[in-house]
């Protein structure tokens, strides 16, 4: 063995060593000290900062469950009124989407003849 702990250190080497070994102790020490106060600071924020996102994420759902659920009513009111208009004035629906389908087919018709010149 190069250094025995329970003797006085016989020459400069062994006290380099020992004090090398010393400061690596002491290094190691504060070190898992740093890494101790770490966690103990660091958890509770992470745990603060879990239990935010968590709430914020319950929220986000709930607002899109929410806007879902209003834009099904509003399709189902959009639906009833159509019905109800289409009840009510039978001949100007039909007038009404027989323009709405010229202009659609028209609107097809100068797409391909445009597509088809390039």
């Amino acid at each position: 063995m190069f250094f025995n702990k329970s003797r006085q250190p016989k020459n400069r080497l062994d006290q380099a060593v020992s004090s090398g070994l010393s400061a690596g102790d002491d290094m190691v020490d504060s070190f898992v000290g740093a890494v101790r106060d770490m966690r103990q600071h660091a958890m509770p924020m992470l745990d603060r900062a879990t239990g935010q996102v968590g709430a914020f994420a319950h929220r986000g759902m709930d607002s899109v469950r929410g806007t879902s659920e209003n834009i099904r009513i509003g399709a189902r009111r959009a639906s009833n009124r159509t019905v109800h208009y289409i009840k009510d004035e039978p001949v100007k629906s039909m007038l009404i989407a027989a323009a709405t389908g010229a202009v659609l087919v028209g609107l097809l018709t100068l797409l391909r003849s445009s597509r088809d010149r390039n």
